[in-house]
């Protein structure tokens, strides 16, 4: 019986942070759409995509506050860009921040994108 009771508590646990997780990454992604970007892609704990003006980085934490947890590069900042393999290493003059892909030809497809842009 308190086995039951454990592995239900457990249970719950895991629906409840579950059904968190689920909100934070909708917060997310409408936040993306609202701003009209595109490409946006998630890869190891970050959402990463192109709106008109800049590039934005949003990391998925357990409490999401959009304003805090965002990095946003413009265009026009951009000092130099590399690829290698699946990342791209992005230059400003302040920072240097690397967006990741899960293969490589999608790497090379946003590098060429953020090209045509600058």
């Amino acid at each position: 019986m308190i086995l039951i009771i454990l592995f239900g508590l457990i249970a719950v646990v895991v629906i409840v942070l579950n059904i968190w997780d689920n909100s934070n990454l909708d917060k997310i992604e409408n936040y993306f759409k609202a701003q009209q970007c595109v490409n946006v892609s998630y890869v190891q704990g970050q959402y990463q995509g192109l709106c008109p003006k800049s590039i934005m980085l949003i990391k998925n934490n357990f409490s999401v506050d959009i304003s805090k947890d965002k990095n946003v590069v413009s265009y026009e900042d951009i000092k130099d860009m590399e690829v290698k393999k699946k990342k791209i290493q992005i230059t400003t003059a302040v920072k240097t921040i690397y967006l990741e892909f899960k293969e490589e030809n999608i790497a090379a497809l946003i590098y060429k994108k953020v090209q045509e842009k600058r």
